[in-house]
């Protein structure tokens, strides 16, 4: 099935909203809204409660930057505000760990923490246990999952929100 628009095609998306996301659709075009929904409520669900593996939710994103003579990268010719981005401070981590960083590449992350302006990252590292990160954020993730996804659910009757929430509110009358 290939859909295009959608976190299914997207490359700054996480494996876990592009595996659920193909089925939301699968469920979607069998006409089976009850499944779509449940399925829905699970995987926010599950990444809330942390039941999910770090590895399905790394994102990655090209980092720019210019070689300098001295070897140093200066990341201020296509960044405005560099320490801003999420990119440039995970090639910044990475270079300080002496791991390779070629300006232009992608470099992968964990939000750990989107509490903070600009959110905490961590560079998702193969080869590390765990991709050598402390943990990530599950109500980040949990959100971002239902934005996506809660696109599908509202003509089913259930918000971004209320699948955050895990419920939905009802009035006396919607029975």
């Amino acid at each position: 099935m290939l859909i295009r628009g959608y976190e299914t095609q997207r490359t700054d998306t996480f494996s876990y909203l592009r595996d659920t996301m193909k089925q939301m659709f699968n469920f979607a075009l069998a006409d089976e809204g009850e499944e779509l929904v449940q399925y829905a409520l699970s995987r926010v669900q599950a990444v809330k409660n942390k039941q999910v593996d770090a590895s399905e939710l790394v994102l990655s994103k090209s980092c720019k930057g210019k070689l300098n003579k001295d070897g140093s990268i200066d990341f201020t010719k296509h960044y405005a505000n560099p320490d801003s981005m999420a990119q440039v401070r995970i090639a910044r981590a990475l270079i300080e760990k002496g791991l390779g960083f070629t300006p232009g590449m992608k470099v992968a992350y964990i939000v750990s923490d989107a509490s903070n302006r600009p959110m905490n990252v961590e560079p998702w590292i193969e080869g590390e246990e765990n991709g050598g990160i402390s943990g990530y954020d599950e109500i980040f993730y949990a959100e971002r999952t239902a934005a996506a996804i809660g696109r599908i659910t509202e003509a089913f009757g259930w918000s971004a929100k209320e699948l955050v929430a895990g419920n939905r509110q009802t009035s006396l009358f919607s029975f």
